[in-house]
């Protein structure tokens, strides 16, 4: 089976694919000997991947005499409206339904010119990833709440660092080492006093840490915070009740 012809892909993909490849070889050879390899290394390549000879050529020839060529810039001026239709690309259906709309657009819609164009169903990134997923305690500028295996309790907070470097602050541990540090009634966090002040004796852990949200700059952060106070209404941790002013109206 040729592989080329019964892929699911539009032919202008395939043009795309040589001429940026093309592009790529003509930017970083240092003359016209190297370009010269390298193109033919990139039409065996094109060639192992059921690429017919007779199409890398025209593809070839069409993107040197871009280069190579002076033509006439100046395009006619034209009073025909282009109009424009995208189809979901499913192989040859998709080829002979192009051909019968040019066909129908030239013989009725004096006027118009036709423009159709392709888009793939299913591409790379819909299959996978094509970053790793950034670790939940290097995530930042996020809304996290806190809950108190012990009593129940809970805070909910915001920062712009990443989620461990809070979190190790609230439970009064060092970020490097994880061991614990000398509590501080002045610089103790709320979670820090609720767990390790004079009244209570909380351990806490990372597991009673979640991240419930996100925002892009820290005037949303804290919005979304005074929001979530508002809905979760937290007594016991969170001293503050709102983090910025939530009147639709000032009185």
């Amino acid at each position: 089976m040729n592989t080329f012809l019964n892929s699911h892909l539009p032919r202008d993909y395939k043009r795309g694919l040589i001429s940026t490849l093309l592009h790529r070889a003509y930017t970083l050879c240092s003359d016209y000997g190297k370009l010269h390899e390298e193109i033919n290394k990139l039409k065996m390549i094109w060639q192992k991947n059921n690429f017919p000879l007779s199409f890398i050529d025209r593809c070839i020839k069409k993107f040197l005499d871009k280069l190579f060529i002076k033509r006439n810039t100046s395009k006619p001026v034209s009073n025909r409206k282009e109009v424009m239709i995208c189809l979901v690309f499913l192989g040859k259906i998709s080829i002979q339904v192009k051909k019968k709309l040019l066909h129908i657009f030239k013989e009725c819609g004096k006027g118009i010119h036709l423009r159709v164009v392709f888009k793939s169903p299913n591409r790379l990134r819909s299959g996978f990833s094509f970053k790793d997923r950034l670790p939940q305690d290097m995530d930042s500028m996020l809304l996290y709440k806190f809950t108190c295996n012990t009593c129940n309790c809970v805070y909910i907070g915001e920062t712009k660092r990443h989620f461990l470097v809070r979190a190790s602050e609230h439970m009064g541990t060092s970020i490097l080492t994880g061991n614990p540090r000398t509590y501080n009634e002045n610089t103790a966090t709320a979670v820090n006093q609720h767990c390790h002040g004079d009244d209570h004796d909380h351990a806490a852990s990372i597991d009673e840490f979640e991240v419930v949200g996100h925002a892009s700059n820290k005037f949303h952060l804290r919005l979304k915070e005074s929001l979530l106070i508002g809905v979760v209404k937290p007594t016991i941790i969170n001293v503050q009740k709102k983090s910025v002013p939530l009147c639709l109206f000032g009185g």
